[in-house]
């Protein structure tokens, strides 16, 4: 089910558990219709009783947000961060030499806010 949904790009976010004929659809989409084209496209797949449909809508600005974000930090072990409503999250740990460049390619993304809560090694 959940392979269904990964062949579209906008339901990347989206995961599916069945039991019983009840699929159950969570995870995050971007603002619009996404959770009900999400649903249209598991309706396809036959022996389908009912959809719960626990999708949760995301501002456009958060998820495009947060993949730069990752793109970002995946440049940096140890580093994970969280964005919600706009504002950037970082936890775990960083080497000093390395603080100055993952800000400012943070800062170029224009988050709301930044909260560094980094442990500088």
């Amino acid at each position: 089910m959940t392979q269904k949904l990964q062949q579209n790009p906008q339901f990347k976010e989206i995961g599916a558990t069945v039991k019983d004929g009840v699929v159950t659809l969570s995870g995050n989409c971007e603002n619009g219709d996404c959770d009900s084209l999400a649903a249209q496209q598991v309706k396809t797949v036959g022996g389908i009783k009912s959809i719960d449909n626990q999708i949760h809508k995301q501002e456009k600005t958060d998820l495009t947000l947060r993949t730069s974000v990752q793109s970002v930090v995946s440049k940096y072990d140890g580093v994970q961060a969280d964005v919600a409503a706009g504002v950037v999250v970082l936890r775990g740990s960083i080497d000093k030499k390395d603080v100055n460049s993952l800000m400012t390619e943070l800062q170029v993304l224009k988050p709301k806010k930044l909260d560094n809560q980094l442990a500088v090694k």
